[in-house]
């Protein structure tokens, strides 16, 4: 495919007109004796490429005559730009058109209308599945004739010649079974399910060689360990891939899981605007596909593998997510991918009711969409809101209700309880890779999530919109959810190193980033108990950040800015200040929060730019502080009330800390992983949550 032609005017581009993109008037336009001058993404005719930030604040919020606050359309329904696509039955509610309105980046203005219209499915259940089934028959589908394209111009010849070596290993058996078992055990459902993993070999029999390269590609990348930074020779073939992707005449889906996972490599390397110009294309190309089936009313693609890719571009589309971009709220789901309404239930064998097994990559999917949002919680802080955090219509409770909904259909065979992961051979658990990698990720997301909305940065005065008083109880509700979640990050990342199991995914090492900003605002706690219990549990996230970042460039750069943060943690806040207390540079705590970002760190730091640290975490006061207040004191008498709870307090000031919970051991088995009123929040802050149950 010629991506040349996404360059036509608006004009030629409306009446679907070749284009030869003159400025200031094209030729069509020209002979038509159109006295106007072309305009193009709704900017001037100068504009090439990226819309002026005026003229894309000002265009109407529509992609090809599609809507993008409208209900998405499925998959083999055909929509007209002359009709307006309505909602079907039991379908969730549209997101506002407003919410389009604030971005001058046309790239992800043009994704999130297309990823609107090509969700429109959720893959098979993945029901009391724990690991890859051998004795599954595999099912081969006629072979496709392996596509073979000519040299790219501006394409080296070493270049070539290193394309041209790669696809040759296509015949050979054993580089197939490698790339199969490297694939299966590193890249599948990490986060992305791309490809059928029980018919990946075939597969990579029988594919055209771009995509063989590209599944070659993005391994290389996922398992270099080379001081070649940044992957120039990486970055080289990933660009002679995309001058191969566009030449396409007719492409397919294989062009499309092509594209999926170059986008992926441009990430390993680094390479954010890469990444997310591939995934525009590939999302433009799913949809002239699956459009070009239903003219033609036929598919030849299985539901399996176009759903696999809807998710795919989904995923990526999160997690490429800039600041202040389009995707603040989460886009509305079509009824086939968004969880059923009311949940679907089964019974059990003791007749309780309980939610059916949507699969573990529906769930995921889920909640990859809140966690994007939750970004956009943590960014805004300290910006103009329509209604404080604690009121009910505000985005803290959107996300919270989103969440809430999640849990509702979560499936009782994923839980903790049921599955007692700390009671499984490191062996059983090896074997069974193919259900406990995305396992680990759908349980990092959910509590990434709560850590993100309740963030210490929640408290800072200096960042409210504006003075106001703020109800203790909620201050108290968000940090004792802050502890509970952000502890349950630090359990998971030691319950897998304890049992050898590795975590492939980088975006977990982002995940972990996240939560090592939490602790940072509890190092230097007036509790010396609990300021050292949360400085082990930030160099937990620091280096379970720096196993990753010795193979993912991108990482390097995050990895760069906690360290620095640590240092700058103990730093002045204000010269002048004779008793100056720690703090963190905002400069370099906020783009954390984005992922693959991979601009330069700024070793000079703005003194203006800190937050002081630490926070306080206690907001409400416990019965045991007014016990204790109202004994006498032989030194200072009666202890005044002042609001606050004592400092030892481990992430719920409302109960004594003494209090015994727990009567025996055989009660921790029933924890559940998702229920805090299972836990009581009694959470410690270093982590170590219940000993023997994760």
């Amino acid at each position: 495919m010629r991506l040349k032609a996404n360059m036509a005017c608006d004009r030629c581009r409306r009446m679907k007109t070749k284009c030869d993109d003159a400025r200031p008037v094209c030729g069509t336009c020209k002979q038509r004796r159109k006295e106007h001058q072309c305009t193009y993404f709704g900017g001037g005719g100068t504009t090439r490429g990226r819309p002026r930030k005026d003229a894309v604040l000002q265009r109407p919020s529509t992609f090809m005559g599609f809507d993008p606050a409208a209900t998405p359309r499925s998959i083999g329904v055909s929509s007209r730009p002359t009709t307006t696509p309505k909602p079907p039955l039991n379908s969730a509610p549209a997101a506002s058109a407003t919410d389009d309105r604030h971005t001058a980046d046309s790239i992800e203005r043009l994704v999130e209308a297309k990823i609107q219209q090509m969700l429109g499915g959720s893959l098979t259940s993945t029901a009391n599945t724990i690991g890859r089934d051998d004795s599954v028959a595999r099912q081969v589908s006629p072979p496709q004739v392996a596509a073979s394209v000519e040299r790219p111009p501006a394409t080296s010849e070493e270049v070539w010649a290193t394309y041209r070596q790669t696809c040759q290993l296509q015949e050979e058996d054993e580089a197939k079974s490698d790339l199969t078992e490297t694939y299966s055990q590193q890249l599948h459902c990490q986060p992305l399910p791309l490809l059928n993993i029980d018919l990946l070999r075939d597969t990579l029999d029988t594919c055209p060689d771009y995509l063989f390269f590209a599944v070659y590609l993005v391994i290389g990348c996922s398992i270099a360990r080379t001081d070649d930074y940044p992957h120039v020779s990486f970055k080289a073939l990933a660009r002679m891939l995309t001058q191969v992707l566009s030449s396409i005449e007719t492409p397919t889906l294989t062009t499309v899981q092509a594209y999926c996972l170059l986008s992926w490599t441009w990430i390993y390397v680094g390479d954010r605007t890469a990444a997310q110009i591939t995934f525009t294309s590939a999302s433009i190309v799913f949809d002239e596909i699956t459009d070009r089936s239903v003219r033609r009313r036929h598919r030849p693609d299985s539901d399996d593998d176009l759903l696999r890719c809807c998710q795919s571009i989904f995923i990526l589309k999160c997690m490429m997510v800039r600041k202040n971009s389009t995707f603040e709220r989460r886009p509305a789901l079509p009824p086939q991918l968004a969880p059923p309404k009311p949940p679907a239930l089964v019974e059990t064998e003791n007749g309780n009711p309980q939610p059916a097994d949507l699969g573990l990559m529906a769930y995921t999917v889920n909640l990859f969409g809140i966690f994007t949002r939750a970004l956009a919680f943590v960014q805004s802080f300290g910006t103009p809101v329509q209604a404080e955090h604690w009121h009910a219509n505000s985005n803290y409770h959107s996300i919270i209700q989103d969440l809430n909904n999640f849990e509702t259909t979560l499936s009782q065979e994923h839980r903790v309880k049921r599955l007692r992961f700390e009671q499984r051979t490191i062996e059983e658990i090896d074997h069974q890779r193919l259900y406990w990698a995305p396992w680990f990720m759908m349980q990092l997301l959910f509590h990434g999530i709560q850590a993100l909305i309740n963030h210490p940065l929640l408290h800072l005065v200096e960042q409210r919109r504006e003075a106001c008083f703020r109800p203790p109880s909620f201050s108290q509700h968000t940090s004792d959810q802050a502890r509970l979640h952000a502890g349950w990050i630090i359990h998971l990342i030691r319950a897998a190193a304890a049992k050898d199991f590795e975590l492939h995914d980088p975006f977990l090492a982002f995940i972990a980033a996240t939560t090592a900003t939490v602790y940072l605002f509890w190092t230097f706690d007036k509790d010396k108990k609990a300021a050292e219990d949360a400085l082990i549990s930030f160099r937990t996230c620091v280096d379970f950040v720096r196993s990753k970042a010795e193979g993912e460039s991108h990482l390097r750069f995050t990895l760069a800015r906690l360290e620095m943060l640590e240092q700058s943690a103990s730093r002045m806040s204000d010269g002048r200040d004779p008793r100056p207390r720690p703090s963190a540079a905002i400069e370099i705590l906020l783009p954390i929060f984005e992922y693959c970002r991979t601009d330069p760190v700024d070793q000079i730091l703005d003194g203006d730019g800190a937050v002081p640290l630490p926070i306080t975490s206690e907001f409400l006061t416990s019965p045991h502080a007014i016990s204790a207040g109202a004994t006498p004191n032989p030194n200072n008498g009666t202890q005044q009330d002042t609001g606050a709870t004592e400092s030892g307090s481990r992430g719920n000031s409302m109960i004594d800390e003494n209090t015994n919970f727990f009567t025996g051991g055989g009660e921790f088995g029933n924890i559940n992983i998702f229920d805090t009123s299972d836990i009581l929040n009694t959470a410690l802050l270093d982590g170590s949550l219940w000993p023997g149950q994760l």
